[in-house]
């Protein structure tokens, strides 16, 4: 990065003009990353399974705990919300988030569940008590050219998946029902779409929710692939969008004294980002399409004010408060 920065760490001319420059650095790094994908694949594999092996056993569940996504995380995050602060609030959604997945499920799939469930468990009682008498006959004895051995494992793997598919029936929805627990989510997450009020038990929302709160599998799958895609992004798209990217940072990037550059979303500016409909005193001077969506923006400014008390924004974030505490007393 310190070709983009100069020593006062303001953005560089020669970084911001010459795109050519920029593209290079795609291809090169696109390349680099070719090379050590093999290196990259392998840690990555044995990490995860020696990270999660014993997790996946305590949850008897071979797809894992389910957790937030990437995407999810990148888009719960407030602007300057630091690491140790959001990891806090969002440890506070699993549990309702766990109980509102518990509770919107499709039938269809568990009824299919149970089945694959009770056949392939069927297999392995016999293949297990076959081994107490005799061991060997799990290893010697074929059928189809794969000994017993083998059908035992692909077995407790179904087993394994199709347990997965079935809701957990101890999880406590504490009387909530499934709206009141996406409001709930909401309050650490801080992501309620509209469409999603009121419509808790629907098929489009319970989707969308959990293509938010996937499987750990799932998102170690995404990643393996990330990974195997990388090169090709770096290589064959990012070079396309170097012009829109360095037009992105030439508009929204502002120098700040002692600071140095930052996106100006980062300064929470209400007069230029704010949204009249999620409390600001009025819409920004900014163009529509560059306002935060679903008032990210009001949010993160209550968010770290809340965080840090001494903190004082501007002059509009002020009156935004103000309405705000005459909204709350009135």
């Amino acid at each position: 990065l310190d070709y983009i920065f100069t020593d006062q760490f303001a953005i560089s001319s020669d970084f911001l003009h010459k795109p050519a420059l920029l593209r290079r650095r795609f291809l090169i790094t696109g390349v680099i990353n070719f090379l050590l994908l093999p290196f990259i694949l392998i840690f990555m594999i044995i990490h995860f399974f020696l990270s999660n092996t014993q997790l996946f056993h305590i949850n008897k569940s071979y797809l894992g705990p389910r957790e937030w996504s990437p995407l999810a995380l990148w888009t719960f995050r407030d602007f300057n919300e630091l690491p140790h602060i959001f990891d806090h609030r969002i440890k506070e959604s699993y549990q309702y988030a766990n109980t509102y997945v518990g509770l919107v499920y499709n039938s269809y799939f568990i009824i299919l569940g149970q089945f694959l469930c009770y056949i392939s468990g069927s297999f392995i009682a016999v293949l297990l008590l076959i081994s107490l008498f005799s061991e060997s006959v799990l290893l010697f004895v074929h059928l189809s050219d794969h000994n017993l051995l083998w059908y035992l494992g692909i077995f407790t793997a179904v087993y394994a998946g199709s347990r997965s598919v079935i809701p957990d029936t101890s999880i406590k929805s504490n009387q909530l029902t499934a709206d009141e627990l996406l409001i709930q989510i909401s309050t650490y997450t801080h992501y309620l779409p509209e469409h999603w009020i009121n419509k808790g038990n629907s098929n489009k929302v319970r989707n969308e929710f959990k293509q938010l709160f996937q499987f750990k599998i799932q998102i170690f799958a995404m990643e393996v692939l990330s990974v195997i895609l990388t090169p090709v992004v770096l290589c064959f798209s990012l070079p396309h969008c170097t012009e829109a990217v360095l037009e992105f940072i030439r508009h929204h990037s502002k120098y700040v004294e002692g600071v140095g550059a930052v996106c100006d979303y980062s300064l929470m500016d209400v007069a230029k980002h704010g949204q009249e409909k999620f409390g600001a005193p009025n819409d920004g001077l900014a163009l529509e399409i560059e306002r935060p969506n679903d008032g990210k923006l009001e949010q993160s400014y209550f968010n770290f004010r809340q965080a840090y008390p001494n903190w004082e924004g501007n002059e509009t974030g002020r009156l935004m408060e103000e309405n705000l505490n005459c909204y709350k007393f009135a």
